[in-house]
């Protein structure tokens, strides 16, 4: 099975520290309001992308849709990103999605320039039969992580801010 990561594009630049959630939500889907406000301290303008990764994972309409059509009646609890100087606001989607631990990582660096990326991670096929789309944890960093099918899927659309990171997964 081919499995791809989807991530914010780098080049969109980190919100990490800008965005200031409930402490409800740093704890967990369970624990989260069904509506979630949270805001932007920022003095420059940002760019929105379909995925937002932390500290919280949530994604846009969109991406929330496509993944909708793979796993149907996926949960979720609806964030609304309030940017206070800009008087503007975006709405995104914080899906729960199934959990699953990564025993091993390996990070491959292809060349002098490249950063390190974990290309290659093992898991209990156990827990991942059947799913088109996980969550994997690793250490304190979470990846949303899909089949093939799904990555196709948020490649035919035009999403802005995506990118899509083709990885290994060895079962034990």
């Amino acid at each position: 099975m081919e499995y791809f990561i989807l991530e914010q594009d780098r080049r969109l630049g980190s919100m990490d520290g800008m965005i200031t959630f409930s402490e409800q939500m740093k704890q967990g889907y369970e624990l989260a309001k069904d509506e979630e406000f949270v805001y932007i301290d920022s003095p420059k303008a940002l760019e929105y992308g379909c995925i937002l990764e932390k500290p919280v994972l949530l994604v846009s309409e969109e991406v929330y849709q496509i993944l909708n059509r793979h796993e149907r009646g996926l949960a979720y609890k609806k964030v609304i990103v309030i940017d206070m100087a800009r008087n503007g606001q975006v709405h995104y989607y914080f899906p729960k999605f199934t959990e699953v631990s990564c025993n091993e990582q390996e990070s491959i660096k292809r060349n002098a320039e490249d950063t390190e990326k974990i290309d290659h991670f093992t898991v209990d096929e156990k827990l991942i039969e059947g799913l088109s789309m996980f969550k994997l944890n690793v250490y304190r960093k979470s990846y949303l992580v899909v089949r093939l099918d799904v990555a196709e899927g948020m490649l035919r659309t035009s999403l802005y801010g995506l990118n899509v990171r083709r990885i290994l997964i060895n079962g034990r």
